[in-house]
Parts: structure tokens; sequence; C-alpha cells
């Protein structure tokens, strides 16, 4: 079972690389984010995946979490909590807590990636579970720090994008609240 679960993420993973294309390259994309509740309710999306699918492998599958694979958990659950309450709460200006949670979760995955491709980094990490252990490699290059990575980076291009989009002519920045949350205050 934990081949089939982790081949699902390989592609989700890999819908998540298209899907930042389209944000990152097509004025369509960006327009679609624009809508209220669709970037952060695609963050939480990512976010909340990525936090079961890292409790399912270490928690069923046994896969017992390195240092810096701690390091990412801390960042993703944060953003999984605060994501999912601005779906709940109506708000798009999460990203401004989650941009930043982001990047630097995508630092520390990229790192991980870094040692795991070159074990003599110089990391010290516990030797009975090192950070350069590979538990999972999906098409040759896809390991869980590159998963994690990836959805750190959607969260980043949905913020980055989004707040370029909630700019107007006059360079304001647009309400960050829905327009029904509106209607009730």
């Amino acid at each position: 079972m934990t081949v089939a679960v982790t081949w699902l993420f390989t592609l989700l993973t890999l819908l998540c690389w298209v899907g930042v294309l389209v944000v990152a390259l097509t004025d369509r994309g960006k327009a679609v984010i624009a809508r209220p509740g669709v970037a952060v309710g695609i963050a939480a999306s990512v976010t909340g995946t990525a936090t079961l699918g890292s409790l399912y492998l270490s928690e069923v599958a046994g896969y017992v979490p390195c240092e810096l694979c701690w390091v990412q958990r801390i960042f993703m659950y944060s953003l999984a909590v605060i994501t999912t309450t601005a779906v709940l709460r109506r708000r798009d200006d999460v990203f401004t807590y989650a941009v930043p949670l982001a990047g630097l979760g995508l630092l520390t995955s990229i790192w991980h990636v870094i040692v795991q491709r070159s074990p003599a980094a110089g990391v010290t990490c516990d030797p009975n579970n090192p950070c350069s252990a590979i538990w999972v490699e999906r098409l040759g290059f896809i390991t869980i720090p590159v998963m994690a990575g990836t959805a750190f980076l959607v969260v980043l291009v949905l913020g980055v994008a989004l707040g370029g989009q909630r700019r107007n002519a006059l360079g304001e920045v647009s309400p960050t609240t829905h327009p029904r949350e509106e209607q009730i205050l």
C-alpha cells in the first residue's frame, strides 16, 4: 500500500508543478487565483495533503523523520493550520504569514535535497537516522523533501502571484476579505 500512496504523492507533486507554471506564466492562471478564496483554498488543500502525507509516512509506513524532516514538518504543519483557518474565516490575507513560512520551508527542503544527493555536504545529524537517507524516490528524483518543497513552492507562488493581483492601478492594495464578509459587517 505504501508504494501506491507514494506514487499518488508523486503524481500530486507533478500536478502541483503544472499548477505553479500555469499561475506563474499565464494571466489566466493569475486571474483564477485572484478570485476570493481560491488561492487560500488551494494552499490549504496542498498543505493539508502534505501534512496528512507526512503523518502517513511516519505513523503508518514507519518511516522515521530525520532532523531536516522535522524542520520541514514544523513549517508545513503551521501552514496547514493557518491556511485552513483562513479558509474557515474566509480570509485571503493569510499569505502575509504564509509566504515567509513557505520560503523558509522551501529553503529547508532544498538543503535537504542537497544533503541527500551529496551526503558529504558536512551535515551532522543522527547517525541512526541520517538526513541523507532516501526513503522514497520516484521517477529517479522525486523524494520526500522534493514533495515537501513542491508544497512550499505552491504556497509561495500563490502568495506572490496573489499579492501582485491585489494591487490596483494606483498601486493600492485591494481588500483581503470576501465581499460577503464585508456585507455582513
